[in-house]
Formats: structure tokens, C-alpha cells, sequence
């Protein structure tokens, strides 16, 4: 099917979110965000023309990677990230932000708290100070502060709905 004037690669995106949204799979807002973000990026590029220099935005791409795998991590030094690819902090910082919809520290502790909210399900036997401390939180009262603000409850309750963490509104 052919639109005029639409890009084919937004179609391409838009029809894969609504496969996604409609699976529901076990990590589909992930995917969903993943994909809102293409689009995003790719109709802004398409109205503004190229947002970022190569270099920046391959350490940004690079930067959102470890940030969404570096979950038992309490902080990443995006300082010496931005200093080991040659790009400015700040620079790096605000491409971030337009490419996630959020600072790096925040989607960081999201993926921390997304990761610790699976655990929580997956072992229940698991202490509560064990899973803070396996994402980073040494103390157990501050993690269950930050999951309370994100998930609009404690993380023992979190537990004993049962709640996937498929159903789990991703932080913004």
C-alpha cells in the first residue's frame, strides 16, 4: 500500500508498533518505545534534515545501550563516556534526551527498576533488600522510595498482585 507522501519507512514503523502493541508480548513497551523512538527520530529527520554529527549520534546509540543493560549498575559515569568518544557531555546528554524522552539517569533507573520489578515476580522468595542490592540500591528503603514514586506502589505489594512487569507503565 502506497501513501502519498508519507515516508515508507514511517509506515514500515507504524505498522510494527501496532503488531507489537497487539501482541502484548512480555516486554512489549519496550519494543513499543524502541520503536516510537525510529519514528520519532525518523520524521525529524525528515523535517530538520540530519539532528546530530555521525560521531554523536553513534555515542549516543551506544550510550542507550549500556544504559538499558548496565541494570546492577547504581551509576554510570556519562562524563567519561562522553570524554572515551570524543564528544561533549552536555552535547551527548541533550542528543539523549531528544532521542529517549528522558535524561540518562532517569531512563537508567528506569531499566533498573523495570529489571527489579521482573525479579521481584520471578523470585518471590527473594528478599527485598537482595533485589535492590542486585540493581544497584544498597539500601533497601531508597530502592522501595524509587519503585514506590515509579510504580505507584511498594514493592512488596508490586509482589503480591502478581503484576507482570509487562503491564508496568514505563517511567518517563
Amino acid at each position: 500500500m502506497h501513501h502519498l507522501g508519507v515516508d515508507p519507512a514511517l509506515i514500515e514503523a507504524f505498522t510494527r508498533l501496532r503488531r507489537t502493541l497487539h501482541q502484548r508480548q512480555s516486554d512489549w513497551w519496550l519494543e513499543a518505545a524502541v520503536v516510537l523512538h525510529r519514528i520519532l527520530a525518523r520524521s525529524r529527520a525528515l523535517k530538520t534534515g540530519p539532528t546530530a554529527p555521525p560521531g554523536l549520534e553513534r555515542a549516543c546509540q551506544e550510550l542507550l545501550d549500556l544504559l538499558t543493560e548496565a541494570t546492577d549498575q547504581a551509576e554510570v559515569d556519562i562524563h567519561a563516556f562522553a570524554r572515551t568518544r570524543g564528544v561533549h557531555y552536555d552535547s551527548l546528554r541533550r542528543q539523549f534526551r531528544k532521542k529517549s524522552g528522558t535524561s540518562p539517569k532517569r531512563y537508567h533507573t528506569a531499566m533498573r527498576l523495570h529489571a527489579a520489578a521482573e525479579l521481584l515476580l520471578m523470585q518471590p522468595q527473594l528478599p527485598i533488600a537482595e533485589v535492590a542490592q542486585a540493581y544497584g540500591w544498597d539500601d533497601p528503603a531508597w530502592f522501595s522510595r524509587h519503585f514506590a514514586r515509579w510504580k505507584g506502589c511498594s514493592p512488596s505489594v508490586w509482589r503480591s498482585t502478581g503484576t507482570p512487569a509487562a503491564e508496568w507503565n514505563a517511567p518517563r
